[in-house]
């Protein structure tokens, strides 16, 4: 069997030699073989197993933890369950990695297209259609959100769905959490910074632009009805809408209200919320989440009530009467 030297090692793997013994000292690489002259000789089974150590540590995997995968490794077949559990755990947060990856490129095309339109100097009549600039809730970016975005294309809108949380979805088992989160990392000023500037950077490229929110989105997307440049905004629940009664809307907005929302509001909040002018105030019969497909909560009848009222609006070019 040939074996290789500890310098050729670091040239087949880019390691440092400094690296790969400290890999051995750790225990990440162990029973390595020693000429007479104490020389480190390594065999072709060492070079797969610091070949995927290096994708495990490239991928996010702590020290700790390809420790343990090493650890459980010598054991041997005994730990097969044991290594598949580790991994299939490590792959949910690659594939999560990924989709943040995903929506960075996505941003950074926004912006390359946004600063090709403005060299080309292209005319308003060179616009497209309809834009829907969707807010998610505090969960983020999940099936509930890839939901609306396909079923808005397919009546040939085009869609635009910003992160606000900056990092992979939250699970719905984990609503304090993400709750928790919103509202000490990111808070409604942000989100509002967020939407904002994704209502600049497409605006000059469609000839409407049209805000939808969930939830935390939809109090952000009522308060972008302030905006200009602004189109129409269509809020479904927005509890926290009642805190920003203030706002004085500068196009059509369309407030989806569940009995949820309707119970916690004032009087007299809701009589504010009702007399606004290109204001439309509806409290369906449903629970917080009635619209949301993977919503305990869901309520198929009432999701499509709205989803008409939401169609009309984007068809209708803001009207909500």
């Amino acid at each position: 069997m040939d074996y290789l030297t500890i310098q050729q090692m670091a040239g087949r793997t880019g390691l440092s030699e400094h690296t790969l013994r400290y890999y051995e000292r750790i225990g990440l690489l162990t029973g390595v073989r020693r000429d007479e002259k104490g020389y480190r000789l390594y065999a072709e089974s060492d070079l797969e197993w610091i070949r995927f150590l290096i994708r495990l540590r490239e991928t996010g995997m702590p020290i700790r933890d390809a420790k343990r995968f090493s650890a459980l490794r010598e054991r041997g077949e005994e730990t097969f369950g044991e290594r598949l559990e580790m991994l299939t755990e490590h792959r949910e947060l690659i594939e999560a990695e990924l989709r943040k990856w995903q929506e960075h490129r996505r941003k950074v095309d926004e912006k390359i297209e946004y600063y090709r339109s403005r060299l080309e100097g292209g005319s308003p009549s060179e616009r497209s259609g309809t834009l829907v600039v969707l807010l998610h809730e505090i969960y983020g970016l999940n099936g509930h959100i890839r939901y609306y975005e396909e079923r808005l294309r397919s009546e040939g809108m085009e869609v635009f769905a910003p992160d606000l949380l900056n990092r992979e979805a939250f699970a719905y088992e984990e609503e304090d959490t993400a709750y928790r989160f919103f509202t000490e990392e990111v808070g409604f000023d942000r989100a509002l910074g967020t939407a904002r500037e994704a209502i600049r950077l497409h605006r000059m490229r469609y000839e409407r632009v049209f805000v939808v929110g969930f939830s935390v989105g939809a109090t952000v997307a009522w308060r972008c009805a302030e905006e200009a440049g602004v189109d129409g905004v269509v809020c479904y629940y927005g509890s926290r809408i009642r805190d920003y009664a203030d706002v004085s809307p500068r196009c059509p907005a369309l407030l989806l209200f569940s009995e949820d929302e309707e119970k916690r509001m004032t009087p007299e909040t809701q009589r504010v919320l009702e007399v606004k002018p290109l204001t439309d105030v509806e409290y369906l019969p449903g629970a917080h989440g009635f619209a949301n497909p993977y919503d305990k909560r869901y309520d198929p009848m009432l999701t499509e009530r709205a989803y008409r009222k939401l169609a009309a609006m984007l068809r209708g070019g803001g009207s909500v009467r």
